[in-house]
């Protein structure tokens, strides 16, 4: 029988109607590249990566129709082999970042990477940076982040665990030599979840385990070994560190608003550190506010986002050949992962409502931060009123925008 699969055609060329799109546009990408991404030699270090990462190991073409036990075994195997490549090429940390994220899979040692050693390093004391670190960067310990999430943020009440306070623990749960879990700990598979395919998500059953007091990470805290009294060191707040272009356009546009969003928090967040170093944390409430805010307010963007451009193709959206299929599965989680992120934009009106009662009471007083700048501006200016000329010649003027805004 003659194969006529390969016969029938589009009525129209999809790609090359796309491509014609683009270059049609008056934006040269490259330019564009260059100005987000040259900071810190993006476009070098995608070359880079990209020249190495093209093994049989890495392809994505079959990659939605393995079964989640197979992409688990391939999602370690490639994490290894990226983290042979990075010692065989001497990478940096970013390289590897790069690598991960160019092989649209999570890590299994994603958390290990990213958020054990970022505690370890940040929030342990410099004797047990000594003891841990090395073990940990050269992978000898292999370490995840337990919390209570199933039951735990905007259902506090039903925690079922015994707390006396948010410290920091690392504690080891597996056996060395048989690879089971030691003994009053069980552990195991939480089966299905949005997302994250290739990572074990699990829990975890502790029966009255006891653990010895270095487990605690004590660079801002620690137990008097005299008195057993808990001492703080520095500020608590410091550990918890047509209609379809209609309806993306804004979203791309958004997109750029949260990368320049991202660069200042990024800055704020170092210059904070730096503070602290110092023995200066005034700057936290700030950070924290900010964090906090745009943690709630940037994971809804995102969600959203990637959602509306899934809609927006239509029939193609339903397909995981779009790509955004993998990628709203993935991402969705972000904001109720630590519970319903709507429970921390209570803390940033509690900390603006301050600052404006602070304002109120004083609005000619030295503004310590930008919300202070903002509110006084607003109480010195109340009585204005919205320009009646928001554009001049069909064009919207930028500085009437920011005039409403404050």
């Amino acid at each position: 029988m003659v194969d006529f699969t390969d016969q029938p055609m589009p009525a129209h060329n999809g790609t090359a109607t796309l491509q014609a799109e683009r270059d049609g546009s008056g934006i040269d990408v490259h330019q564009l590249a260059q100005h987000l991404l040259s900071c810190d030699g993006f476009p070098e270090r995608q070359d880079k990566v990209l020249r190495v990462s093209s093994k049989k190991l890495f392809k994505k073409d079959k990659q939605l129709n393995l079964s989640r036990s197979t992409r688990y075994h391939l999602g370690l195997a490639g994490a290894k082999a990226i983290q042979r490549l990075m010692r065989r090429k001497g990478w940096h940390h970013e390289d590897y970042k790069m690598a991960e994220c160019l092989t649209n899979e999570i890590s299994p040692y994603h958390l290990h990477m990213n958020m054990l050693i970022t505690t370890v390093r940040e929030q342990a004391s410099p004797e047990q940076q000594k003891h841990r670190m090395p073990k940990i960067l050269n992978y000898h310990i292999i370490g995840c982040y337990a919390q209570s999430e199933l039951s735990h943020g905007s259902n506090i009440a039903s925690d079922q665990h015994v707390s006396h306070g948010p410290q920091t623990f690392v504690v080891q749960i597996w056996d060395a030599e048989t690879h089971q879990p030691l003994p009053a700990i069980a552990v195991d598979d939480i089966g299905p979840k949005y997302g994250y395919a290739s990572m074990d998500n699990g829990y975890m059953l502790f029966d009255h385990f006891r653990v010895p007091k270095s487990a605690m990470l004590s660079r801002y805290a620690k137990v008097s070994d005299k008195t057993g009294t808990f001492v703080r060191n520095g500020h608590p707040a410091v550990v918890y560190g047509s209609p379809t272009y209609i309806r993306v356009l804004p979203w791309l546009a958004t997109t750029f608003g949260l990368y320049y969003t991202g660069e200042y928090m990024y800055m704020l967040y170092h210059k904070s550190r730096e503070n602290i170093e110092k023995g200066d944390f005034g700057p936290l409430a700030e950070l924290h506010s900010a964090s906090s805010g745009l943690e709630s307010l940037c994971t809804i963007f995102a969600a959203d986002g990637i959602e509306t451009c899934r809609r927006a193709m239509g029939g193609h959206g339903f397909g995981g050949g779009s790509g955004l299929v993998g990628l709203n599965a993935d991402y969705l989680s972000k904001p109720t992962v630590e519970g319903d992120n709507s429970m921390i934009t209570q803390q940033v009106a509690a900390y603006l409502i301050r600052k404006m009662a602070d304002a109120i009471k004083d609005s000619s007083s030295t503004p310590k931060d930008p919300t202070d700048k903002l509110f006084q501006y607003y109480i010195l200016n109340k009585d204005h009123r919205i320009p009646q000329n928001v554009s001049k010649d069909g064009v919207v003027d930028d500085r009437n925008i920011v005039e409403v805004f404050q």
